[in-house]
């Protein structure tokens, strides 16, 4: 079909990918699952996610997605849909707060922790607070077509 539009969510957290991929069944939007370390293919490009706020981070990812494989495949148009969290828990001050650092937070020597070495240090930071802490997440979501953003932020 040449007119076809094609919806990536290209992301290697299999939660992530979860999550989303039910609110796009919901919404009845077509989309090709891009998890491609998961799926066997080639290594996904490592995008630097240096960015200041989760909205910059998203948008890198979307950009650096983009070029690196939606452009390569003619004769489709595409969307990419790209997200970054953050964590902001009570209790910690703002040097102490994960932000959107949740998965290379203090500790992690900058590498991507899984999810047992996350569940442990967020099980120990809990616990030096007391065993409860509120905690509120920020959502960023951006979509990209190689010409146009779009954004969306939430808490």
């Amino acid at each position: 079909m040449d007119n076809e539009i094609v919806v990536y969510f290209p992301t290697n957290n299999i939660g992530k990918y979860e999550r989303y991929k039910k609110s796009f069944e919901l919404a009845k939007i077509p989309y090709e699952r891009y998890l491609v370390n998961n799926e066997g293919k080639e290594e996904i490009v490592d995008i630097k996610e240096d960015g200041k706020t989760t909205k910059e981070n998203a948008e890198k990812k979307a950009k650096g997605y983009y070029d690196a494989y939606v452009k390569k495949i003619p004769g489709k148009s595409f969307i990419i849909i790209t997200t970054d969290e953050a964590l902001y828990i009570e209790g910690l001050n703002d040097e102490e707060q994960p932000g959107q650092f949740v998965r290379r937070f203090g500790g992690m020597d900058g590498k991507r922790a899984t999810d047992e070495e996350v569940v442990k240090k967020y099980t120990e930071l809990i616990n030096k607070l007391g065993g409860n802490a509120k905690a509120r997440w920020h959502y960023s979501m951006v979509t990209y077509n190689g010409e146009k953003y779009s954004y969306l932020e939430w808490d």
